[in-house]
């Protein structure tokens, strides 16, 4: 990793620290160590948000952003030795593709592999044409939105055709997060991971062809569609490869933890950088169907021991590279704003973030509400309710922040479109985050959707309340054995009691009432409730 030789919006005396990139070139820069400060000061920032942000309920990549943020105000600011070489390193990262390789391979295959196969393949049909056809009308109308509303100077048609792309990625992490929490529709929940899913190997598809005709400055419509076809076709069977090899070998092996997650992660980054760069195709695509496939046909390969820490080892994948990517927004963000100011960035600039805020939304809600019939299809549960909060979870993320960041270290293209670029898409993330992000609960209720299915509820309750039964009958058997029969069983059973009474499997009388009406109920003076 070197530095970029030209300094922000190629503002040479910009009173930004960070905006300027370091004076040396080569070994005279010195050890590698100042590049290792910022990740892992943006992990130990994260350490200490999370438990906050689960605390507070506010979105955890938005208080990334905003201490990014901070921190973006205080390298411009103010010289703080090793940080500050870390951030202009970081700030003029070079080649700019290293941050796309890197973060988004993990992002893209935790997704795809955590996924719910079963469900996924139900609403196939529905996924795809919200992340194929709703994307593509999407990217051209944010496009003739650039073009001819907001009428930037130095956009050209394919810059404004890579924006509409970037744009067009969403990342619902937060909403699907709410959805779960509040017990509802998993078809529903599906169905906004899914297109999310699917809609970023679309999306980042686009980017890159759109992105290539922008660098060489005029390509025909043929060889853009070329172009997609063989990024899009090429990911696939590349990520078929990669698939069925895992599987292969998956299927080869028992109980051998290392091999079987050092497998699943060389398929992610192996397979994402194999594609991208010596084939020419997208890797995107290429995580999305291998990790898609492992998680249809691999996990019943992977050993029951290994099963749940894989999860958890791709979960923590994930919270890694979303952890340094919202950091790193936030901070490049302000060093943009800072540097950029006057020239290129007007302060209509800045308006024009929330007149795409609103434009983003409004165009959603008309998309996803004119597919409504082609979405209903064969789903009797999805209605208008179910609709408006499919276009409310339109929110962006991690790859929207992280193509923004490409184009950001490209030089190839004007500075004026660049600082454009990386301001208003880390400001319209910021938006998404905070306000749909934040407000989805609040939807949810209104809408009545936060109100679980009461069959569902009552077989929950009758699940539970059959748990608890087994428990005191081991407890009762337990109490009486010769080497646990001198056990304090009274705070044992003060211990039930109060997890009954808390969750509500028992009340303060000590009557548990799961069963409903006219059935079996256990109360506190039971003469079996321990045998002491």
């Amino acid at each position: 990793m070197s530095d970029h030789t030209e300094a922000l919006c190629g503002n040479e005396g910009s009173t930004c620290i960070i905006g300027t990139p370091r004076d040396c070139v080569g070994e005279e820069c010195g050890s590698f160590i100042p590049a290792l400060v910022f990740p892992f000061l943006a992990l130990g920032i994260g350490l200490f948000v999370h438990p906050i942000s689960k605390k507070f309920r506010v979105p955890y990549t938005s208080m990334l952003m905003v201490i990014g943020a901070i921190l973006g105000v205080l390298g411009c600011s103010v010289e703080m030795a090793l940080l500050t070489e870390s951030l202009k390193i970081w700030a003029h990262i070079s080649p700019p593709t290293l941050f796309f390789y890197v973060f988004l391979a993990p992002l893209v295959f935790e997704t795809a592999f955590n996924t719910d196969a079963y469900l996924f393949s139900k609403l196939f049909f529905q996924i795809v044409y919200l992340a194929f056809i709703v994307v593509v009308a999407q990217v051209f109308l944010v496009a003739v939105w650039q073009l001819y509303v907001i009428q930037s100077p130095d956009w050209t048609l394919f810059t404004a055709l890579v924006f509409g792309s970037m744009l067009s990625a969403t990342d619902p992490i937060s909403v699907t997060a709410t959805l779960k929490e509040l017990g509802v529709s998993e078809q529903l929940n599906t169905l906004i991971e899914g297109e999310s899913l699917l809609n970023d190997g679309s999306a980042v598809v686009f980017y890159e062809a759109f992105l290539d005709a922008a660098l060489e400055g005029s390509s025909s419509a043929g060889s853009v569609i070329v172009r997609l076809l063989r990024l899009s076709l090429g990911g696939v069977a590349m990520g078929i490869a990669f698939g069925l090899v895992a599987l292969c070998f998956l299927a080869a092996v028992y109980e051998m933890f290392e091999v079987e997650v050092s497998m699943t992660i060389v398929v992610a980054f192996l397979g994402f950088w194999t594609a991208q760069s010596p084939s020419m195709l997208s890797g995107v695509i290429c995580n999305v169907i291998s990790g898609v496939m492992l998680s249809a046909y691999g996990k019943r390969l992977v050993s029951p021991l290994v099963r749940d820490p894989l999860q958890k080892i791709w979960e923590l994948l994930s919270w890694l590279a979303n952890t340094i990517v919202f950091v790193y927004a936030g901070l490049l963000v302000v060093a943009y704003i800072w540097s950029c100011a006057g020239d290129p960035l007007q302060w209509f600039d800045y308006v024009h973030i929330l007149t795409w805020f609103a434009y983003l939304n409004l165009l959603r809600f008309v998309l996803v509400f004119l597919s409504h019939p082609i979405i209903r299809l064969g789903n009797k549960w999805y209605g208008f309710k179910e609709a408006a909060v499919v276009s409310y979870s339109g929110l962006r993320g991690a790859v929207t922040l992280i193509l923004a960041l490409e184009v950001g270290g490209t030089g190839e293209l004007p500075s004026s479109v660049r600082s454009r670029v990386v301001v208003w898409s880390a400001s319209i993330v910021a938006l998404t985050l905070f306000v749909n992000g934040s407000t989805i609960s609040t939807l949810l209720h209104w809408l009545g959707l936060d109100v679980p299915d009461p069959v569902k509820e009552d077989f929950l309750w009758r699940a539970r309340a059959a748990m608890l039964e087994c428990t005191y009958e081991i407890l009762d058997r337990e109490a009486v054995e010769e080497y646990t029969k001198y056990c304090s069983w009274s705070t044992v059973a003060r211990t039930v009691r109060l997890y009954e009474i808390d969750t509500g499997l028992m009340n303060s009388e000590g009557v548990m009432p799961a069963f409903g009406p006219g059935k079996k109920q256990r109360t506190g003076s039971d003469e079996k409730l321990f045998a002491f």
